[in-house]
């Protein structure tokens, strides 16, 4: 039924399609900037420094997009954002034609393709809530999430094969128009993305300060924080871990990249079936019960005997994600108030980029000085630590 009411929305669809155009030409580049920084470089350090570049944004202008865009339009923050995304994106193979384009202009535009994003994604999720309203949200970013991993899927490839066979810049001009589009679907949109803003009289620093108060005092928001904030730090060494358990069992690059590809048909499941388990279960018990399955899924990598059932149980480990993620994101959006939208999703941006990145730098030590099966203990420990205090602290009447 709540499947049925959103296709009647036209607003939902119009954003619907053109946020499915922009996601498919953002994945169909996302392989190309490591492949063009070491095409300019042949240097892997030179491809990490790039892999740096796409998370400062989030650390240097997160909380101060928060606050902002809680002060302004959310709409014209959105269409100012991907119009910086289609400008700079599409230098990139302007620059190519005319011979200027070298490692420093494409770390730049990176940085501003990604500061623009920073703004775009803290403004979409308050704005995707107007114009379906709470009780809609779980499905309507359900149908999103689906829509972002299967185009998350193709996308590469389709990315690879332009690379390849028409120009290595080429991808990042389908990127820039993929943005174009976007653009022209928000101006379509006629519901408004926000209540009516109060004229502010705090400073920014102030307001960013009072998002954290927020959080800290509505207990169920700090609840789910810290569970944002464990398991990213465990996905952000997952990845590397697979990959490792992989190579241990002799597994090819091009069946790792199949293992990968298994795991996010285990997240499109995931997307799929949230929408059925929270018309049967409330919010609080989708998120436990996800947490559960992650603590049985993870010890299962220390038993997997060939590379088959590795891929297996990376469906299973990535099939929580969404079944996790979008129960926790809708609650977190429905409790907030409008005014406080941006600075709540800044926080949350701000501190799963932050733990993931921390986690994939401990993981990498662990896993260099302790060894895979070791890690993946301290993996399990997390996760059943995080099952714990969602099961005993996630109270239904806080809600």
């Amino acid at each position: 039924m709540k499947e049925k009411f959103l296709l009647k929305n036209k607003d939902y669809l119009i954003l619907f399609f053109g946020q499915t155009v922009s996601n498919f030409g953002s994945s169909v580049d996302s392989l190309i900037y490591p492949l063009l920084i070491l095409f300019l470089t042949n240097s892997p350090f030179m491809a990490g420094v790039g892999s740096l570049i796409v998370a400062l944004p989030t650390f240097l202008f997160g909380l101060f997009a928060g606050a902002w865009i809680d002060r302004t339009n959310r709409k014209k923050v959105m269409i100012f954002s991907d119009l910086g995304r289609f400008v700079t994106t599409g230098a990139i193979p302007v620059f190519a034609f005319l011979g200027i384009l070298n490692i420093y202009t494409l770390l730049l535009f990176a940085f501003l393709e990604v500061s623009f994003g920073t703004f775009f994604s803290i403004a979409e999720t308050p704005a995707l809530l107007k114009i379906v309203g709470k009780e809609k949200l779980t499905v309507a970013m359900a149908q999103n999430e689906t829509s972002n991993n299967i185009v998350g899927l193709v996308g590469p490839s389709v990315g690879g094969f332009i690379y390849q066979g028409l120009g290595k810049t080429i991808p990042f001009m389908v990127d820039s128009i993929s943005y174009l589009v976007s653009v022209i679907s928000l101006l379509f949109v006629k519901t408004e993305f926000q209540e009516e803003r109060l004229e502010q009289t705090n400073s920014i620093k102030e307001q960013i300060f009072e998002g954290f108060i927020w959080i800290y005092r509505k207990r169920i928001i700090f609840v789910t924080s810290l569970l944002v904030v464990g398991g990213a730090f465990v996905g952000g060494g997952a990845n590397l871990a697979i990959i490792l358990i992989a190579k241990s069992l002799g597994a090819t690059a091009g069946e790792i990249g199949l293992i990968f590809s298994v795991g996010t048909i285990g997240i499109i499941l995931g997307s799929l079936i949230t929408n059925e388990i929270t018309n049967r279960l409330t919010v609080i018990k989708v998120i436990i019960l996800a947490r559960w399955i992650m603590v049985l899924a993870m010890p299962l990598f220390i038993i997997a005997s060939n590379v088959g059932i590795v891929g297996i149980i990376t469906a299973l480990y990535f099939f929580t994600g969404p079944l996790y993620g979008i129960p926790l994101s809708s609650l977190r959006v429905s409790l907030t108030p409008d005014e406080l939208q941006g600075r709540v999703s800044s926080v949350y941006r701000l501190v799963t980029v932050g733990s993931f990145s921390t986690g994939a730098f401990i993981s990498g030590f662990l896993l260099q000085y302790l060894g895979i099966k070791p890690t993946i203990i301290v993996f399990s420990l997390i996760l059943f630590i995080l099952a714990v205090i969602a099961t005993f602290y996630l109270k239904e009447e806080e809600i």
